[in-house]
């Protein structure tokens, strides 16, 4: 009897082939035939390929319908709609600057710094520019002896970095659904779009009424003006209208401009800080669309930071649901951190805990703490703007309080081994290698409330880093750091993320810090006893002389040092007090708001040596930080 079960277990196109031609054989017509060399082949192959294409393709159908198994951006972006979710775009960084103009008659139109006044910052091969994005006014602070102004200043500036973009478009309202505008660019920062209908018989469309995003349909009537936001097609974004019922259509034939910033996102984080030259990178190029070379002076007051690059696929996944689930309110600590990273994606990492659980409690209140993108805290001004946003969210009785995060910064001293006979990387660029290991390990783990340090997992990414590294060892200090009131009797306290090391090996004190100019102008440094005291003392000729030997306590269990009635007259060639601690265990566990970091700023903080034979690591060559 002919078999007249065809197995469909696999969609390979060879087992789709070989099942098929396993089915002819059975049917009499087709007993003792040749299929490789006859023109049947041909046609098994096609229906092979036929059933192998339709398979995949209804196999993607269903995959891409399903916000869990979808791939492909487009799919992920139309289901995330469904939740009421738009996907982050990239954030444009911000650095704050005071603007300084030497000469005796006022700049700029009648005294005013113009919205959309250009600066710009070259970091090696790369020049990025930045603007303002509203108008300031300056303002005179030095007079010559008749009492003329000869210099002017526009304090706190906040200019973001990116490139001002206007898109003009015509609405039609013939059609039945409305008209939806396409922005055709992927390096938008959505925070930054301003719509505007032009009025009729008004050219300049920035005359013209600016329109307001919609966040709620309930908080929309037929007659406000507000247009909606959502994840497009190919990467992009749209805008579209109400219909006279949910939000005003905008007339026929009507001129819609769309002004936004294109911005680098991340890549202009940091612009603003000391070059290697101790110079400052921001230039002013122009007012007002006139250029300016000279007379002007850029103050940073804040180097570039919150730029972010555009939500994954992933992220998208992940947070959709999360975002739904919240019903744009806030209530439970899910509901803040959604919430809150729903519209600020520059925030990397974010800590909420309730009054009840503060120490001690506080009732009525939460907590939170915000790390940025750029390893800092969230700026004084974002803090605000995140607790007006809560307030439309939030439970009215429940105050939130914002708590800066307290990092405590880790210094590894790494000894690697290296066998050139095993790699084709020359042994001392191996070094920039582990660097960017130890580097990457901060970025992808570190930074970020409630993630420990784990030794054995840096050391194995250590080794996995070339082949020529055959083995390695870390030591790990931690270090505290204090802003200092200058000549003012002042009591510190610091809490580090681990206990304190009690005689640590190799080391000549637990506790030490970097120079500084105590009260008797001495330059002069801190250790502890081993007994719990903390000591200033001075170097000379090689000598400890200790001039106060009870300034303070430390709690080596705790992890705590306490100074007291504490004078800095000043910190030479530093701007913080550094305080170092040998941790003493391996891992580091951070307790609440606690962060660990790895400043990839500080050339302290990861020293590397390289041996090309394998030597025990029994001389003390981080003495750097055990020892002052």
């Amino acid at each position: 009897m002919a078999n007249t079960n065809l197995p469909i277990d696999s969609l390979e196109f060879d087992d789709i082939k070989n099942n098929l031609k396993t089915y002819l054989k059975s049917q009499d017509q087709f007993k003792d035939y040749n299929f490789e060399g006859s023109g049947l082949n041909i046609l098994l192959d096609i229906l092979s390929y036929n059933t192998h294409y339709q398979a995949f393709y209804n196999n993607m159908l269903i995959s891409e319908m399903f916000l869990d198994s979808a791939k492909r951006q487009d799919s992920v972006n139309s289901i995330a709609k469904l939740l009421n979710y738009i996907p982050k775009s990239k954030s444009a960084a911000t650095a704050e600057i005071d603007l300084v103009y030497n000469g005796s008659l006022t700049p700029g139109e009648n005294g005013f710094l113009p919205e959309g006044t250009k600066l710009s910052a070259t970091v090696g091969d790369t020049t990025f520019s930045f603007y303002t994005t509203q108008s300031y006014q300056f303002r005179p602070c030095e007079f010559d002896d008749i009492g003329n102004a000869t210099k002017w200043i526009v304090p706190d500036i906040l200019i973001t970095e990116g490139e001002v973009v206007d898109q003009e478009f015509i609405y039609d309202g013939s059609l039945d659904c409305g008209q939806g505008f396409v922005i055709p660019d992927s390096n938008i920062d959505t925070s930054t779009i301003k719509v505007r209908v032009v009025d009729e018989n008004i050219e300049d469309y920035t005359s013209s009424s600016e329109w307001a995003k919609a966040e709620s349909l309930t908080e929309v009537s037929s007659s406000c003006k507000v247009y909606w936001l959502q994840a497009g097609i190919n990467d992009y974004y749209e805008i579209e209208f109400g219909d006279n019922i949910i939000g005003q259509e905008p007339a026929n034939d009507q001129k819609i401009n769309i002004n936004y910033i294109r911005t680098s996102g991340a890549a202009a984080n940091g612009i603003g800080q000391y070059d290697s030259a101790g110079n400052r990178t921001f230039a002013l190029t122009s007012i007002g669309g006139s250029a300016v070379t000279t007379g002007y002076e850029a103050i940073v007051k804040k180097p570039a930071a919150g730029g972010s690059e555009k939500e994954t696929t992933c992220t998208t996944k992940r947070q959709a649901p999360k975002s739904f689930q919240t019903q744009n309110r806030a209530v439970t600590k899910d509901d803040y951190t959604t919430v809150i990273l729903k519209d600020y994606p520059s925030i990397k990492s974010i800590l909420v805990w309730g009054g009840e659980d503060n120490d001690p409690p506080i009732y009525g209140k939460v907590f939170l703490s915000a790390i940025t993108d750029a390893g800092i805290a969230l700026s004084l001004d974002k803090q605000q703007e995140v607790k007006n946003l809560l307030k439309t969210k939030a439970v009215l009785s429940i105050v939130p309080e914002f708590v800066d995060p307290d990092f405590t910064y880790l210094l590894l001293r790494v000894l690697y081994t290296f066998d050139q006979s095993k790699s084709v990387t020359p042994k001392e660029s191996s070094k920039a290698k582990v660097r960017k290991t130890i580097q990457d390990y901060t970025d992808n783990v570190l930074e970020q409330f409630g993630n420990s340090f784990r030794y054995s997992h840096l050391l194995k990414n250590i080794d996995d880093t070339d082949t020529g590294i055959i083995s390695s060892s870390m030591s790990v200090f931690m270090q505290k750091r204090i802003d200092p009131r200058y000549n003012v009797s002042t009591d510190y306290t610091v809490k580090f993320a681990d206990p304190i090391a009690v005689n640590a090996e190799c080391s000549g004190a637990n506790v030490t810090s970097n120079a500084f100019v105590y009260k008797d102008n001495f330059t002069s440094f801190l250790d502890d006893d081993g007994k719990g005291r903390m000591r200033v003392y001075y170097v000379d000729a090689g000598e400890k002389i200790y001039t106060d030997i009870n300034v303070g306590t430390v709690d080596y269990s705790k992890g705590i040092v306490n100074l007291d009635n504490f004078i800095i007259k000043s910190i030479p060639n530093d701007s913080v007090l550094r305080l170092q601690a040998c941790a003493i265990g391996s891992d580091i566990t951070p307790e609440t708001n606690q962060v660990l970091i790895i400043d990839e700023l500080d050339q302290d903080s990861v020293i590397l040596q390289l041996e090309e034979v394998s030597t025990p690591n029994d001389v003390c060559w981080w003495s750097d930080i055990c020892q002052s």
